[in-house]
């Protein structure tokens, strides 16, 4: 599991209607973003992938489930940035979904060196 945190957003929950009267997303991916979006509007904290599984009751794979059909309806996209010894990720919780590319990797001089579904 990648452990990435979450690029932060400013002010207070608000969800797009796009993501609750999504009709494909099931009511375990909606609460997932839901509670993703609470969290990451709050200031001098990064949240990761990690800390959102211990907010939950589900268990892993309930929560991998729900955060791969996020990911595959296009509202979360992830960067995996390489340091050459290693490498960090970073995920962006999208407003609208947008579907295709959904892992972006980089290389050292911030490139993208390739990306995936």
């Amino acid at each position: 599991m990648s452990d990435g945190v979450f690029r932060s957003k400013k002010g207070f929950t608000v969800v797009q209607n796009s993501v609750t009267k999504n009709e494909k997303l099931s009511l375990k991916a909606k609460g997932l973003y839901v509670l993703i979006q609470a969290y990451i509007t709050m200031p001098d904290k990064n949240y990761k992938k990690s800390d959102f599984l211990k907010m939950v009751a589900e268990g892993k794979c309930a929560f991998e489930s729900a955060w791969k059909e996020l990911k595959a309806a296009g509202y979360i996209k992830q960067h995996v940035y390489s340091n050459g010894k290693g490498f960090r990720v970073e995920y962006d919780l999208l407003d609208e979904p947008k579907t295709g590319i959904n892992t972006y990797y980089y290389g050292t001089k911030g490139e993208v060196v390739r990306t995936s579904e």
